[in-house]
């Protein structure tokens, strides 16, 4: 029997008017859609935006769950459960769409789920469907060019090692931060001890009705920041 396809289809930043035309006609033909989420029954920004877009009537849903402390290169209880019930639809001829917020080759949980089904079922074909990226969003949203000409863009986790981040902020002339909510304090620090503080600009839930744009850092010290915000610093 032939094996289904597995595709890791990026759904954008949060508006479902920025899910590409590709992705949404392998959507629409796809009649498994799978989604992650990080707590038994949370809701899914991803399936969310996705049912804005498109019926979703008559395919049917599968939730998996991927607790935010796992380590992905060793899979855990609830990687195993995944990719098992994945492969059982893919073994009966069935495609299934993993959809996930963002683009699938950033930053993306589906790239664990790519690797891990590489290394165990080679035999079973998946594709990658990008999809527009939180920081172009964000940067979209703000009219703020991330790159011109000859200047170098870094993005990296703001949770990396601080010398790395102080070394990005450092040499490029535009520096994308994911992950800032968990390291927001200690970010903030080193900006305002680079003298950086009025070129960063701080972004949350870009396309969606709760967006934000937040140009001073300040009030934001010691308390909670969303954890859909990301960071840009342009020099």
């Amino acid at each position: 029997m032939t094996k289904g396809i597995l595709y890791g289809i990026g759904i954008g930043p949060g508006d479902p008017e920025l899910i590409t035309l590709r992705g949404l006609r392998i959507l629409h033909r796809t009649g498994i859609i799978a989604y992650p989420v990080s707590r038994k029954g949370e809701r899914s920004i991803a399936l969310s935006t996705l049912e804005q877009a498109m019926s979703l009537a008559g395919k049917e849903k599968i939730e998996l769950l991927f607790p935010m402390s796992y380590e992905p290169r060793t899979p855990g209880v609830s990687w195993q459960e995944a990719i098992n019930r994945i492969v059982a639809h893919l073994d009966q001829g069935k495609d299934v769409a993993f959809i996930s917020i963002g683009d699938v080759t950033l930053y993306s949980t589906f790239i664990y789920l790519f690797e891990i089904m590489q290394e165990k079922y080679p035999h079973i074909e998946v594709r990658f469907v990008p999809g527009i990226s939180s920081l172009s969003a964000c940067a979209a949203a703000a009219s703020l060019p991330l790159g011109k000409a000859d200047e170098r863009v870094a993005v990296l986790p703001a949770t990396a090692d601080r010398e790395r981040v102080r070394t990005a902020l450092e040499d490029f002339d535009a520096v994308v931060l994911l992950k800032v909510s968990r390291v927001f304090d200690q970010v903030y620090d080193m900006l305002k001890e680079m003298d950086l503080l009025t070129r960063a600009t701080l972004f949350q839930r870009i396309s969606t009705d709760q967006e934000r744009i937040i140009h001073d850092l300040s009030p934001l010290v010691g308390s909670k920041v969303d954890y859909m915000s990301l960071l840009i610093v342009r020099r």
